[in-house]
């Protein structure tokens, strides 16, 4: 086995979730990042589940050629092992990067593989130098110009918020946090009528009597 067989099955596992969102929206609430999520609900499985479920197919798509065009060439593609440390870290420090950054902004969803793909392209210069880069055989470029480009489309959004992908009018921003705190008033009173009220985070007390002073 090697690095060029493990990114083809973290490809089609990307292809494969992120078609499932795409077709349900439940299934992409469930596994999606989002600020309350982590803050109150606990569900810290998100920060791994939100990269594989991407918002558009074009986003997909550039995220699975780019670990694509970094792995097929055997010889300058990173071993099995760093390659795997490298992009589950990178997805998972990227994403607590971005939450934080997002945390004020409770109704906007994180996700995406480009954290895990922009640490694997570095981590591969930096062992190899500027690998030959070919762009479906079509032309050459050097993977520091491809890197480059590519962490400018991501850096921009997490450093201007009001640029990237989260880009919405007023009204869309207050209905997504609205329906989100409805859904986590839900979770809630549904974790009291299981295990009692004792059974609440200091987070989540806050969160139903915020509610409650708003009835």
């Amino acid at each position: 086995m090697n690095t060029g067989i493990i990114s083809l099955g973290l490809v089609l596992a990307n292809i494969i979730v992120s078609w499932m969102a795409f077709r349900n929206k439940k299934f992409n609430e469930q596994y999606i990042l989002k600020a309350d999520k982590i803050f109150i609900s606990r569900q810290y499985y998100r920060f791994l589940t939100a990269g594989f479920i991407h918002r558009s197919w074009s986003t997909l798509l550039l995220n699975m050629f780019t670990i694509y065009f970094f792995t097929s060439q055997t010889v300058y593609a990173l071993p099995i092992v760093p390659f795997v440390l490298t992009y589950f870290i990178s997805l998972l420090l990227g994403n607590i990067i971005q939450l934080f950054a997002y945390r004020k902004q409770n109704g906007l969803p994180i996700c995406g593989a480009q954290w895990a793909t922009a640490g694997m392209m570095l981590a591969t210069i930096a062992r190899v130098g500027d690998l030959p880069l070919s762009i479906f055989g079509l032309f050459n470029m050097a993977a520091w110009l491809y890197a480059l480009i590519f962490l400018l489309i991501y850096i921009l959004p997490l450093v201007w918020p009001k640029y990237g992908q989260y880009k919405g009018d007023i009204d869309d921003r207050y209905n997504l946090e609205r329906a989100d705190r409805a859904q986590i008033i839900d979770d809630i009173l549904e974790k009291i009528q299981k295990k009692g009220i004792n059974s609440l985070t200091t987070a989540e007390r806050k969160a139903l009597e915020e509610h409650s002073q708003k009835l």
